[in-house]
């Protein structure tokens, strides 16, 4: 073999790649930037066809949404025609203190579901009676719960507690609080 081969100019060979297929569950997550896109949780999440491929739905990413578990078994439970209210799952943190203050006192209400249910409620007859509610706080996030509430009192209380320029999630806090303190000072009510 000569050595004048190499000294030959050679042309370079250009050779396409096509990018690799992003598959669908990896599109609706870029979407939703892996985030849950009811509840805005990072944990424990899957991708759902919103429109079934049964009746017509494509694996499309406009026809995706990314749910952690909660949210997957609240869609679950739609309701079956002529059920009067839909269950929207409600997530959000808690203290290690608040998540005792809430074992301490909702085997009263039927569990937890039942005792923050009872809070929402409260609240929502006279949201204004409330108003203080930003000052009974703990901001410290050690445990995840998980509830659902009917959805027209769930649209309720997400406007009602805006309109006071709160989350739901600090409002909940903030009833669970003053719930414990009221109980802790003897009064009767929340």
């Amino acid at each position: 073999m000569s050595s004048d081969l190499h000294d030959e100019p050679t042309e370079s060979l250009q050779i396409e790649v096509p990018p690799p297929e992003v598959s669908w569950e990896t599109q609706v997550y870029l979407r939703f930037k892996n985030k849950c896109g009811s509840c805005g949780s990072t944990e424990r999440l899957v991708v759902r066809l919103l429109t079934p491929e049964a009746v017509g739905g494509q694996k499309v990413e406009s026809n995706g949404i990314v749910l952690c578990r909660t949210c997957d078994l609240g869609t679950k439970m739609l309701p079956k025609p002529g059920a009067s209210s839909f269950p929207h799952p409600m997530n959000f943190y808690v203290s290690n203190h608040l998540h005792y203050v809430i074992q301490q006192h909702a085997p009263r209400y039927g569990g937890t579901g039942g005792f923050l249910r009872q809070l929402i409620d409260v609240y929502l007859t006279s949201p204004e009676q409330y108003a203080d509610l930003e000052q009974y706080q703990d901001s410290t996030v050690d445990v995840k719960l998980n509830f659902h509430l009917p959805s027209s009192q769930f649209e309720e209380f997400k406007s009602k507690t805006k309109l006071q320029g709160m989350t739901m999630t600090d409002a909940l806090r903030g009833l669970i609080l003053l719930y414990h303190a009221t109980k802790l000072t003897g009064a009767t009510d929340v």
